[in-house]
């Protein structure tokens, strides 16, 4: 579905494009509350089984209190990171967070926000988790040049967009370098440029 639902203070339906991305927003008592999902975008894959959520929330009549996120259909879970309030009025919020635990494939993902008086707005978003593999360009460890590494085996990795290279390709996440399989940590052996070499689909 491709467009967004919200009942305004007048009683009246509107129907609003939203790029993908499903929204459901509640209204009670004739008051507007308002979540969108910022990031990820639709039609979003991510290879790994995890993927950072952005949140905004609007016309708040009440503090929001909570965040919880639903995957796949399974019950609620709170999203543990800090509200922060952006609006002069106090009724505007952002917040972020990580939801982990993505099957292969499709992944639904609702995110429902609470304020202090028990009114909710909630958003949803798709994003398909597709596992992939880096092509090393030099030898890791025990593991040969031309090796090919499902991320999945790699923990501290982080895939960057093609900038200097003309591939997508595995970066380590910090300066400690990653680990396949638990061994290591191995360090980055072009962090300016391809780093251990480019991110491929099996």
């Amino acid at each position: 579905m491709c467009c967004a639902r919200l009942r305004c203070a007048g009683g009246f339906l509107l129907l609003l494009a939203n790029l993908g991305l499903t929204c459901d927003m509640q209204n009670q008592l004739g008051v507007n509350f308002e979540l969108t999902i910022a990031f990820p975008g639709p039609v979003s894959t991510v290879p790994f089984p995890m993927v950072h959520i952005e949140a905004a929330m609007e016309a708040a009549p009440d503090r929001v209190t909570r965040v919880v996120y639903l995957l796949n259909g399974g019950p609620e879970v709170d999203a543990n990171a800090p509200i922060e309030s952006t609006g002069s009025a106090g009724d505007q919020y952002l917040v972020e967070f990580t939801v982990a635990g993505l099957r292969e494939g499709n992944n639904e993902i609702i995110v429902r926000a609470y304020d202090a008086a028990g009114r909710s707005a909630g958003a949803s978003v798709s994003v398909r988790y597709a596992p992939q593999e880096v092509v090393l360009d030099k030898a890791v460890g025990n593991f040969p040049a031309g090796t090919h590494i499902a991320l999945t085996r790699i923990t501290n990795g982080h895939v960057a967009e093609p900038h200097a290279c003309s591939e997508r390709h595995l970066h380590a996440a910090t300066s400690e370098g990653i680990k396949i399989d638990g061994r290591g940590p191995f360090t980055d052996p072009n962090p300016t440029a391809c780093g251990f070499g480019p991110v491929v689909y099996p």
